[in-house]
This record gives structure tokens, C-alpha cells and sequence, in this order.
């Protein structure tokens, strides 16, 4: 499955922990507790980097019964400063 290893190639890279989820956008989140940033893999294979955030709001986010609904009014709404990225396939 391509999210899985889209999930183990960011755990090693950023080395932080991706929790998967049941959800119809995302595949996995994670969080950089020294910077931060919360991670959302999503299941187009994008990548976003939500930065500023607390332990506190990314205990919202694991306990969200809607991720993406969690992430969409606590972070896109709210126009939290983030970062896009993609994985990019070897040639």
C-alpha cells in the first residue's frame, strides 16, 4: 500500500512517529514535539506541515472522532502557516 510506505519513508525521515487513522482525506498525522509542527499525510499523497502547534492541540487532533474534520477547522481555517510537500518516486 502506497500510504504505508509514504508513512514508514516519513518516520524515518523526519523521525517522529505517524499514527494512520479511519478517514476519507487522511492516511496519517504525526508531531515534532521540539519544533512544533504537525504533520498530515493525505491519501492524494500530499503532505502538510502545520507549524506552531502544541502537544495540547495534537492531543485534540488524535482524539478528533473526524480527523479531517478536526484538521480542516482547527488548522485550514483557521489559516495556520504551513508547508506543502510530496514524496517524490524514484526514477
Amino acid at each position: 500500500m502506497e500510504a504505508n510506505k509514504n508513512k514508514r519513508i516519513l518516520e524515518k525521515t523526519l523521525g517522529i512517529k505517524f499514527n494512520t487513522c479511519k478517514s476519507s482525506n487522511i492516511s496519517a498525522f504525526g508531531f515534532d514535539a521540539s519544533k512544533g509542527d504537525i504533520w498530515i499525510l493525505f491519501k492524494r499523497g500530499l503532505i502538510y506541515k502545520y507549524e506552531g502547534q502544541t502537544p495540547e492541540k495534537y492531543q485534540e487532533l488524535r482524539s478528533a472522532d473526524s480527523k479531517g474534520k478536526w484538521v480542516n477547522e482547527n488548522l485550514v481555517k483557521t489559516q495556520v502557516k504551513c508547508q506543502r510537500y510530496h514524496i517524490c518516486k524514484p526514477q
